[in-house]
């Protein structure tokens, strides 16, 4: 049975718990105002224009971490090599993400707003940034490695942000190792847990209920056997909720493949796709299902939580060995609900591999450049063509 890209239902109500205003807001954000207007335009009357239903920014390449899994500074990863000076230059300033707001308040619409890196805290402004949207009364998440969150706590909160995923890959010592820091013998596990008790506190303390805090787990080979102490280990912070994901990869061989049909498609060789590039074979899928079970039955664990993508586990074999198997998800929605902006204002289609520029903020509009021939021709080659090799394990298919 063919699946479109979506966020299921019964993930957002797990997610949610038993608050049902708060179920209800992410039902809306997460899986309404991104999934129909998709099902609308694309289905249905084959339109290849669209309305931004999110717009996703990686506001800075700048990481303090080197994370194993991460596509941008882990092993092979594409920013690996990079000046961080010129990376920090050609960062856009607070002033065009104000015009890009004014820009959407004008249009009458009123998106979501993804913000990720790279590390978004390491964006100096950022906090200047979600305090106009939310003043804009519009909505928005923020995932991050933990970086300046406990002095951006209180302000958080005060803003009202609706969502923090908080990045946790184990326990104190698992998480390091995962998640090692630019320099060697920082704590990157504190600096995760110093932040999200504090934002849990911070709400306390103003008598809040936002943002939802979340903690996402990538799941690998190092943390594989300790998910149930790691889902402990959240829950000990007071986070309201958990994700726990397989990792976004592709293999050598069908990175290749992509280039060539890329090419063929667009006439342009795309690059990003190196950086993830794995070899998931180390995963030992019979104990990781087996760990998974163990969280299913444990009367200690009590949050919400939720794998994503909405597979069985009797999949995760073909998930981690047969990568040219889309596990049913064979329509994506993004192109025509989601924008992705980079650091410089190039506009892309994809989140994770956004080598298709279809404009930049700093010369036209997001509304502009969303709907231009550029954009209506990719969406058209997804309609007409379908998928390309390296989608089958890509968080814009499967994920939030």
């Amino acid at each position: 049975m063919t699946s479109v890209s979506n966020v299921p239902l019964a993930s957002v109500i797990r997610l949610a718990g038993s608050d049902l205003p708060l179920t209800a807001k992410l039902v809306y954000s997460l899986i309404v105002r991104k999934t129909l207007p998709w099902m609308v335009k694309h289905s249905l009357i084959k339109d290849d224009r669209a309305q931004i239903e999110l717009v996703s920014i990686k506001i800075t390449d700048l990481c303090n971490l080197r994370c194993r899994p991460c596509a941008q500074w882990g092993e092979h990863g594409y920013n690996l090599g990079k000046s961080l000076k010129e990376l920090r230059a050609k960062e856009l300033p607070v002033a065009q993400y104000f015009k890009l707001i004014d820009d959407v308040v004008k249009s009458g619409t009123r998106p979501f707003w993804y913000f990720w890196g790279g590390e978004p805290f390491m964006y100096k402004e950022l906090l200047q940034v979600t305090g106009a949207i939310r003043t804009a009364r519009m909505h928005g998440a923020i995932v991050t490695n933990g970086f300046k969150v406990k002095e951006s706590a209180a302000e958080l909160v005060q803003q009202g942000w609706d969502l923090m995923y908080m990045s946790q890959d184990g326990t104190h010592e698992i998480h390091r190792q995962n998640r090692p820091g630019a320099n060697e013998k920082f704590d990157s596990y504190q600096m995760l847990r110093d932040g999200t008790v504090e934002l849990v506190e911070q709400r306390r303390k103003q008598n809040k209920k936002f943002p939802v805090v979340l903690t996402l787990t990538c799941i690998t080979s190092i943390n594989q056997h300790d998910l149930l102490n790691t889902v402990l280990d959240a829950q000990s912070m007071g986070i309201d909720a958990m994700v726990l994901y397989p990792a976004w990869f592709t293999t050598l061989e069908d990175g290749l493949k992509h280039e060539a049909e890329f090419e063929r498609r667009f006439g342009t060789k795309p690059y990003m796709w190196k950086g993830y590039v794995a070899d998931c074979h180390d995963v030992d899928v019979a104990a990781l299902k087996e760990e998974l079970r163990r969280i299913q039955a444990d009367p200690r664990v009590k949050i919400p939580w939720t794998l994503m993508p909405d597979i069985s586990l009797d999949q995760l074999d073909a998930y981690y060995h047969d990568h040219g198997d889309f596990l049913g998800y064979h329509q994506c929605f993004y192109p025509w609900t989601y924008t992705e902006i980079q650091p410089n204002g190039d506009v892309s289609t994809c989140r994770d591999y956004g080598d298709y520029i279809c404009g930049n903020i700093t010369q036209n509009s997001i509304y502009e450049i969303f709907n231009n021939e550029r954009y209506q021709k990719f969406r058209k080659s997804l309609r007409e063509d379908g998928m390309m090799p390296i989608c089958s394990r890509c968080c814009g298919l499967m994920g939030f």
